[in-house]
């Protein structure tokens, strides 16, 4: 049945043929924002769904999704599992993986092609100033196109097909997801380069509920947030991570 938490993974349905980028959406019952209403038609990204509950009886993404998978402990321990079972995957030039409460207020394909043009690695877009935020450098910032950052946080990162092979590793970490996104941006180095993108923007519909459902779960089967962090940062050696702009472009038709 489709929709459930488990340490395997469940493949409901593969894509005859890849596309040229990814979507992964890690999706439960709960209504979800208007982009998932409807599809666009063509488009360069495949999308996969790791359901942990549901569908919803109006979910499109249950039949026309190219993926469809079920199990997993969470967001990325579910990605870990797809890659397992389907090791295509890794071969995508752009892999994003989304919670499923976003609107996206952009063109996927135009934000995967953006990404593309400019050599990101690992990005996200900016998000809206009325978006529920964990960290303020992830807002959008008019009259940038983007900023070049040492961190991209875990709600929708994109990863270049190179990045995505290098982290895939450490999707299984930290199932609450926390660190993860200091794990990755730690790795950057002068090789990979990571980004906030205001020329896109998304908005987050959702606040952090520390009693909310994925943290009741989360404390059901033994899973501590914090202590998933902190033994990230004991395994990097640091005792925090500050997340910075490191440089910015001006958005076309600003002055630098």
């Amino acid at each position: 049945m489709i929709g459930s938490n488990s340490q395997q993974i469940t493949v409901e349905r593969l894509p005859a043929q890849r596309r040229r980028n990814l979507l992964i959406l890690r999706a439960g019952d709960s209504p979800r924002p208007s982009f998932f209403f409807s599809l666009p038609d063509p488009r360069s990204f495949d999308i996969f769904v790791s359901y942990y509950a549901g569908p919803a009886n109006n979910d499109i993404l249950a039949t026309q999704a190219e993926g469809v998978f079920t199990g997993g402990l969470s967001k990325f321990h579910s990605v870990h599992e797809m890659a397992r079972v389907y090791p295509d995957i890794a071969d995508y030039e752009h892999i994003m993986i989304a919670d499923d409460d976003l609107e996206f207020r952009f063109s996927l394909d135009d934000f995967f092609a953006f990404c593309g043009a400019q050599g990101f690695d690992l990005a996200q877009a900016s998000l809206t100033r009325d978006s529920h935020v964990s960290f303020a450098l992830t807002w959008n910032h008019p009259g940038h196109s983007f900023r070049r950052t040492n961190f991209v946080e875990v709600m929708a990162p994109c990863f270049s097909r190179r990045y995505f092979g290098k982290m895939l590793h450490s999707f299984t970490y930290s199932i609450s997801s926390w660190g993860l996104d200091v794990y990755w941006g730690h790795h950057l180095g002068d090789e990979y380069v990571a980004a906030i993108v205001d020329a896109f923007e998304m908005r987050h519909t959702h606040p952090f509920d520390p009693n909310g459902e994925f943290y009741n779960y989360l404390r059901a089967i033994g899973v501590d947030h914090n202590r998933e962090l902190q033994a990230i940062l004991a395994h990097l050696g640091i005792a925090r991570y500050v997340p910075q702009a490191l440089t910015s472009a001006p958005a076309s038709g600003t002055a630098a």
